[in-house]
């Protein structure tokens, strides 16, 4: 059959998926899988039938609209991009809404279970409308759907951050939006893969006005549901005072609800109100002895409260009760880092990463874990495997581009060529101002080149940045050894053992300087 082709024209695509819907898959029954789907595809379904209701131009603007198993596609085009740019975020809030009250989430929240999420992306360019040789009539056609479909995957945020992600392309139009804020710049990078190139796009930072409009929607007679869900999309907004307020009454609801007092800490330690937080969880901890969840919310809690041995403890018990635990192992593997217990800290992590293999922020805290060890090649092997997980995740991708270049400075090293490698690590200084590793490896390399002064300046910037730095602490401490300045070494050593006072190598330190200081 041959394809017939219709004009070309510049449309606006909506991809709308589930967020962990093959998770869902995997650890629920066909049935209840495929029940989920069906209700998603009701709900988009009548969504975009209300929205088309609104006005002619509206319903004229859909060229395209097709489910594919969790995933929507909404194809819409206009001669003026400012009327489609509103049209596909009114529609795209208009799903998140309406998928986050659907009878699917209801239940899950009221199990005591977190809802799942869509992922949306809208991007923009030429499509053409051809005739399918599949037979399944007229379909969209261009490259324009596949940049889109990056864009939706990349869509996927933290829980309170709105997870519609929009190319740059129509940044001017969305800014005209009454009731969106736009917020950061992301790149969506390619990964491996020949002929594709980056390219920006922005993620939805508050779409508050809107929600404004769709919350008086959220109706159940479940008291608890009702509250639970509005302070979840609140929060989704941006619109975190009404997230506050409705999280409380969930929680008065039921205050043996996990899911509703973990949401309520969650918010007072996003708005920095840390005391009322840490009071919510220990209220939980209450009626739920030993809850794991509560336990590790409760260490998250303790390290912005910088009582990073607190942290550690509640991390332990959590693990005490609910072993395979991969959050409550990579944030007691946090800890242990910050507290410079780097084999403990490598412990964790390599069990978290074996109960989730996927777990790509812990495979860069454990690059750098190994990286502190002085692996290197290790280091990099580990955030190169976090890379193939999140290819387009520019931290990441940071990481691995700061390990080459630390690699390439260690090589010319061990060749001797000091000042090539000087040149890498002083680049490193200029481009990650606040970056500890890039000092101490240029006070290191300064320091073999026998520039004290120079070395010290690097040595102490390391410190400055990071004052629990131990290593830094001790090879600062054997430069000054070397010139004979024993005092400073000293105490330099003292310094670290009291970061780290189990550290075998700092404790060798310290009893070497002792008895240095006694034969002088």
């Amino acid at each position: 059959m041959t394809s017939k082709r219709k004009k070309s024209v510049q449309a606006l695509i909506i991809i709308a998926d589930i967020e962990n819907s093959s998770h869902y898959a995997e650890t629920s029954s066909p049935g209840s899988y495929n029940n989920m789907i069906r209700e998603y595809h009701r709900i988009a379904s009548k969504a975009v039938d209300e929205y088309c209701r609104v006005s002619k131009a509206r319903e004229d603007a859909i060229l395209h609209r097709k489910a594919y198993g969790d995933e929507i596609l909404i194809i819409l085009h206009s001669r003026k991009l400012d009327e489609i740019a509103a049209y596909a975020l009114d529609l795209g809030v208009l799903l998140e809404v309406e998928w986050a009250r659907s009878r699917f989430n209801s239940r899950r929240i009221r199990e005591d279970k977190s809802p799942c999420r869509l992922r949306v992306g809208i991007g923009y360019g030429k499509i053409t409308m051809a005739e399918s040789v599949w037979g399944q009539g007229v379909t969209p056609e261009g490259y324009a759907i596949a940049r889109t479909k990056r864009i939706e995957s990349n869509a996927g945020a933290e829980i309170n951050e709105p997870h519609i992600l929009i190319s740059s392309r129509i940044k001017s139009a969305v800014e005209k939006i009454k009731g969106i804020e736009i917020g950061r710049t992301e790149i969506i990078h390619p990964y491996k893969t020949v002929g594709t190139k980056s390219f920006e796009a922005i993620r939805i930072k508050s779409y508050e006005g809107l929600y404004n409009e769709f919350k008086k929607r959220i109706k159940t007679k479940d008291r608890y549901a009702r509250w639970l869900t509005l302070g979840y999309q609140a929060f989704s907004a941006g619109d975190f005072n009404e997230a506050l307020r409705c999280y409380k009454y969930a929680a008065k609801a039921r205050p043996e609800a996990i899911f509703a007092m973990s949401n309520l800490a969650g918010i007072l330690t996003k708005m920095g109100k840390l005391d009322e937080a840490e009071a919510t969880l220990r209220k939980l901890l209450r009626t739920r002895k030993g809850c794991p969840e509560a336990l590790n919310n409760l260490g998250t809690v303790l390290v912005r409260q910088g009582r990073i041995e607190e942290a550690e403890t509640a991390y332990r018990r959590a693990l005490r009760v609910k072993p395979e635990y991969p959050l409550a192992l990579y944030n007691l593997g946090n800890t242990l880092n910050e507290l410079n217990k780097y084999e403990e800290a490598e412990i964790a992590y390599r069990q978290a990463i074996k109960l989730k293999p996927e777990y790509a922020q812990a495979l860069c805290n454990l690059a750098s874990v190994k990286h502190e060890q002085g692996h290197i090649n290790e280091a990099l092997e580990l955030a190169r495997r976090a890379l193939e997980i999140k290819p387009n995740h520019k931290v990441i991708i940071r990481i691995v581009t700061e390990f080459e270049e630390l690699k390439m400075a260690a090589e010319f090293e061990t060749q001797g060529k000091l000042k090539d490698a000087e040149k890498i690590y002083r680049k490193m200084t200029h481009s990650s101002a606040e970056y500890p590793l890039a000092y101490f490896n240029l006070g290191n390399n300064l320091a073999k080149q026998n520039r004290v002064e120079e070395a010290e300046a690097a040595y102490k910037n390391a410190i400055d940045l990071n004052p629990n730095y131990v290593t830094a602490l001790c090879n600062y401490a054997l430069m000054l050894k070397d010139h004979n300045r024993y005092e400073d070494a000293l105490i330099l050593a003292k310094r670290a053992m009291s970061v780290n006072s189990k550290r075998e190598e700092v404790v060798e330190l310290v009893g070497e300087f002792e008895e240095l200081g006694k034969m002088l």
